[in-house]
């Protein structure tokens, strides 16, 4: 029951992150967040790694809503007839009609999340490599650790095996809602979030409660 209301607080969030979006955030203001993350990202990771994450994510952005036609189709189909003419490929063109200059700015918006989310999916795709290098020693001391106590009388702790998951999953769901969250994201917290992980799974691992 608990991982049930765990989750569900999660997609909670994501679905308020998403409300936030798609209804008040202004699309420049994630134009601006995603200049400003990235001009961090560049001073904290270097030019050529940045590149590298920012071509992948071009690449995502454009096969998932560009090349697939998704962003055109549903802009067409909310936008006048009049008015749902690509122009420079990916470029409509605008009502002057409120409702439709809201529209217009509501999906700007929406395409620049994503693609800002597609940076970070990247950004996380670059530190896997160091996660599993680091998760493999957690595992092992921690196994280690476990099949020590087994053999003597050392205290497995219950607290500490829990807390433990509990960081980890609560590690997860931050990271997951911050991939949508429309704020200036430092890109150390990916191996900030990493080192957690690895730590709590090497805690939480050595405090299995002893079976004979």
């Amino acid at each position: 029951m608990r991982d049930r209301g765990g989750l569900t607080f999660l997609l909670f969030i994501l679905l308020f992150e998403s409300i936030v979006i798609l209804t008040i955030i202004p699309g420049d203001y994630t134009q601006r967040v995603i200049q400003e993350e990235s001009a961090l990202m560049s001073s904290r990771l270097g030019e050529d790694a940045y590149d590298e994450i920012s071509h992948r994510a071009n690449g995502y952005y454009n096969r998932h809503l560009i090349d697939s036609g998704f962003y055109a189709s549903v802009y067409q189909f909310l936008m006048p007839a009049e008015d749902n003419t690509p122009e420079d490929g990916d470029v409509f063109r605008a009502s002057s009609d409120p409702w439709f200059v809201y529209v217009d700015n509501r999906l700007r918006a929406f395409a620049s999340a994503y693609y800002q989310t597609m940076v970070r999916w990247s950004l996380m795709e670059s530190w896997l490599p160091y996660f599993f290098v680091l998760l493999f020693p957690a595992f092992y001391d921690g196994f280690t650790s476990w099949r020590i106590k087994r053999s003597n009388f050392n205290y497995s702790s219950p607290i500490i095996h829990s807390y433990s998951l509990a960081v980890i999953k609560y590690a997860i769901f931050i990271v997951i809602g911050l991939f949508v969250a429309p704020i200036l994201l430092d890109p150390v917290i990916i191996p900030l979030v990493i080192t957690i992980v690895c730590i709590a799974l090497g805690l939480a691992m050595g405090n299995f409660q002893k079976r004979i």
